[in-house]
């Protein structure tokens, strides 16, 4: 399954607590997660270090947050401690810091009164002087469900040592039940992180799959899915801008093909075009219309969310020029541009080239070609792709999709699914029709089949090969597939192209794995 690679603006703090500045890697994993889960209304409190290492046990602390200072603040011993989960050293401290801001952005009532703290006795004191009841034992399920699943937007997964860190916690720091009377057991809030665990895997399953069925064409499945994780409270930016973007590409969709001749970097934090085959939009312009109206809400939603989002900017630049409104295509534009890193400017340049190139004006043309031909040679695929359609017919699309991708395609179901199991468990608890499922079947392929039943059915099958094909593909041949593919889409070490039913996942080394999605 698809890791998804975030764009992201970070603004690193320098804070020092009693002398000890706050190390860069503690800030940008800070940042990141407060960023994931910005609603645009809680104000990101300071982080600090408590310099804990050579205090008494007692004395020590793994984070807190204080209502009155505004700050969380975390133990340096708590630091030393998560190395000892090697690679997963990162994600153990993801889990503690979004623990505490989930609080935050849940508003549990307690914290504005006395805060929070992960596993604190001095936490555990202050409620004995207040008269705050527990709400949800202290809500540590839906605040492990909101830390599990709000890291992993922020590109991490805490999913599975969630448990064992307690554990680890608890031992080093000599805690137990007694001690921390006011938390909810030890037993309990392992079991609340395991059906915290268990729930969020199966939530970011159906997140990965909506971009993957963007990626596919299966517009309104994603959109169903996006709006069904939005309807169990998570609403991140990236979610927001996302279903704006399957919204957009829907409208792109019905467009004659002759008016999208062009590869737009637009953004599923990825970068995207579409190619559409044969004639359309002849009787769609009102729901071209509404849906790219759509999407200029939902990318206004998710700038309101994180007014610093550049991608929110940048889609909503393309939705406006897609729209005509040259003005307001051109004002989102330039907010993208100063907000958007040195290494994505290359986006921006593409698109002012696409801009160009369907001016009237001979001169903006010749400029707009110009440009394409300077990030081609530095390397961008997409205006390379670009610079194709513009020098080739599409008349050729289908003569050179390699044979072995045409064998893929071939592949078939099983007989039945009598042995699947339900991958989205009890996830979406809101459905209360059950109208969104997953079932699957594992095996030498792994066969997923999304279903939602709405005012309309959708059906997906999704083929999960284990293995990736053995053999690299050549730099020639990868910006061949660019043209001829239906749709592009690239992270920072990914790149994927969509062929039908296949879709190709090709790694920065040109590594390739894939993957089938046939809708049913």
């Amino acid at each position: 399954m698809r890791k998804l690679f975030l764009t992201l603006s970070y603004s690193l703090l320098s804070i020092c607590s009693e002398g000890q500045e706050v190390p860069k890697y503690i800030s940008e994993l800070y940042n990141r997660l407060y960023t994931s889960m910005s609603n645009g209304t809680v104000i990101k409190p300071q982080i600090k270090i408590k310099d804990d290492l050579n205090l008494e046990t007692s004395a020590k602390e793994v984070a807190t947050y204080s209502p009155y200072n505004k700050t969380i603040t975390i133990g340096l011993s708590f630091i030393e401690l998560t190395r000892k989960f090697g690679k997963d050293s990162t994600n153990a401290r993801a889990h503690v810091l979004s623990h505490e801001l989930a609080h935050l952005f849940l508003n549990h009532g307690y914290v504005s009164v006395i805060g929070t703290g992960f596993a604190s006795k001095e936490f555990n004191k202050e409620f004995k002087k207040t008269k705050e009841a527990l709400e949800d034992k202290l809500g540590e399920m839906e605040a492990d469900q909101w830390a599990s699943f709000y890291a992993y937007i922020a590109g991490y997964n805490t999913n599975r040592i969630a448990p064992i860190l307690l554990d680890t916690i608890y031992k080093y720091y000599n805690l137990n039940d007694k001690i921390l009377n006011k938390y909810p057991p030890l037993t309990e809030r392992k079991k609340y992180a395991g059906s915290a665990s268990v729930k969020m895997k199966s939530m970011c399953e159906a997140f990965d799959f909506a971009n993957i069925a963007t990626i596919h064409g299966d517009y309104n499945l994603s959109i169903e899915i996006y709006n069904a994780i939005i309807q169990e409270g998570f609403k991140s930016r990236e979610i927001v801008s996302n279903l704006g973007t399957a919204y957009l590409l829907k409208a792109i969709s019905l467009m004659d093909t002759a008016k999208i001749d062009f590869i737009l970097p637009l953004q599923i934090d990825m970068d995207t075009r579409m190619q559409q085959d044969g004639e359309r939009g002849l009787n769609n312009d009102d729901e071209i219309e509404e849906l790219i109206n759509r999407s200029i809400d939902l990318f206004k939603q998710a700038t309101t969310i994180d007014p610093e989002y550049a991608i929110g900017y940048f889609n909503l630049s393309m939705a406006y020029w897609l729209h005509k409104e040259q003005k307001d295509a051109e004002y989102f534009l330039d907010k993208a541009k100063n907000k958007m890193p040195l290494d994505q400017q290359n986006k921006i340049k593409l698109f002012e080239a696409v801009i160009k190139l369907h001016l009237s004006e001979s001169k903006d043309k010749e400029e707009g070609l110009l440009t394409l031909k300077k990030l081609d040679i530095e390397g961008y695929s997409l205006a390379k792709a670009n610079l194709n359609l513009i020098n080739k017919s599409n008349s050729n699309i289908n003569k050179i999709v390699p044979d072995w991708i045409i064998e893929i395609s071939k592949t078939k179901l099983p007989e039945n699914f009598q042995d699947s199991r339900n991958i989205l468990d009890s996830t979406f608890q809101k459905d209360k029709y059950r109208t969104l499922t997953c079932k699957e079947v594992d095996g030498n392929i792994t066969y997923r089949k999304w279903k939602y039943i709405g005012e309309e059915s959708y059906i997906a099958i999704q083929y999960l090969f284990k293995s990736a094909v053995n053999k690299p593909i050549a730099e020639n041949e990868k910006n061949s597939l660019f043209l001829y593919c239906h749709s592009v889409f690239e992270a920072s070490n990914y790149t994927y192209l969509s062929f039908g039913d296949v879709i190709l996942i090709i790694d920065s080394q040109n590594n390739i794995k894939y993957q089938i999605i046939k809708s049913l």
